[in-house]
C-alpha cells in the first residue's frame, strides 16, 4: 500500500512541481545574497527563511494533495472498493504524507544551508552550526502541522482546493480575526501556538537567550492547542472517511 502511494508522488505532476520550486526558491534566495556584505548570523537568517517559508506551503499542498486530489479524479471509491480496508488506506496515506515532509524539510534545508555555507566561505567566515537544528525542527514541526491540518480538511471537504485554501486561511484570516476580538485570545490560535512551540526549540536547541514572545503560550501549553488545532480537522476527517459514503 505505501508503495502504491509512493509511486504515485513520483508519476504525478504535483510533487515533481513542487520539488521544482524548491530549487527554485533556493536559487532566488542565493542569487539575491550574492555580491551582498552579510554576517555569518544573516545568511543563516536567509536559509531559515528559505526552509520555514517554503516548507510549510509545500506541506499545504502535499496534504491536500494526498486525498483530496483522488476524489477530484474520482479514483478513491474504486481503490476503496478493491483494495484494503479503509483504515489501513488512510494509515497508509499519512504515513506517506509525513515520510514526504520529513524528506523535504531534510533535502530543503541541506540546499538553503548548503548554498548559505558556501557563500560564507567566501566570504571568509563560516556559517553558524547552532542554528541548523533550531532551523530543522521549527520548519519541520510547522510543516508537519500544517500538512496534517490540510490532510484532514481534504478528508472533511473531500477536495484538495478547499483544503489547501482552508489550511493557508488559518494564519492569514482566522488567526488576525480571532485575535482581535479580546486581548489574550491570539494565544489560543494557530499561530500562537505553534510560535510558543518553535520559540522553545530556539531556547533549548540554539544557543538560548529570548525565551520567546510574551503573548504567547509557555512550550507545555502551546503544544496542547496546537495538538488541538491538528487534531480537530484530522479526527472529524477520518471520522468521516471511515463511516461515509465515499
Amino acid at each position: 500500500m505505501i508503495r502504491a502511494e509512493l509511486l504515485k508522488l513520483r508519476l504525478q505532476r504535483t510533487p515533481q512541481v513542487l520539488a521544482g520550486l524548491a530549487v527554485a526558491v533556493v536559487a532566488i534566495v542565493v542569487g539575491v545574497t550574492v555580491g551582498k556584505d552579510l554576517t555569518a548570523a544573516e545568511l543563516a537568517d536567509r536559509a531559515n527563511n528559505a526552509v520555514y517559508i517554503f516548507l510549510p506551503l509545500a506541506a499545504a499542498v502535499l496534504g491536500g494533495f494526498v486525498v483530496g486530489s483522488e476524489y477530484r479524479q474520482d479514483t478513491l471509491k474504486r481503490l476503496a472498493a478493491v483494495g484494503p480496508r479503509r483504515g489501513r488506506l488512510l494509515a497508509a496515506k499519512a504515513a506517506v504524507l509525513l515520510g514526504s515532509i520529513l524528506a523535504a524539510s531534510v533535502v530543503l534545508m541541506g540546499l538553503a544551508v548548503g548554498a548559505m555555507a558556501v557563500l560564507a566561505s567566501n566570504a571568509g567566515t563560516s556559517f553558524p552550526t547552532d542554528t541548523l537544528w533550531p532551523m530543522f525542527a521549527s520548519g519541520t514541526l510547522s510543516a508537519v502541522t500544517v500538512g496534517l491540518i490540510a490532510f484532514g480538511l481534504s478528508l472533511i471537504t473531500r477536495s484538495d482546493s478547499f483544503a489547501m485554501i482552508g489550511v493557508l486561511a488559518l494564519p492569514l484570516v482566522l488567526d488576525p480575526v480571532v485575535g482581535a476580538l479580546a486581548s489574550g485570545i491570539e494565544k489560543f490560535t494557530y499561530s500562537g501556538a505553534i510560535s510558543g512551540v518553535t520559540a522553545s526549540f530556539e531556547k533549548v536547541l540554539g544557543t538560548g537567550g529570548d525565551p520567546g514572545p510574551s503573548n504567547v503560550f509557555g512550550p507545555a501549553v502551546a503544544a496542547v492547542v496546537l495538538l488541538a488545532w491538528v487534531a480537530v480537522p484530522v479526527v472529524a476527517g477520518t471520522r468521516r472517511f471511515l463511516t461515509a459514503d465515499i
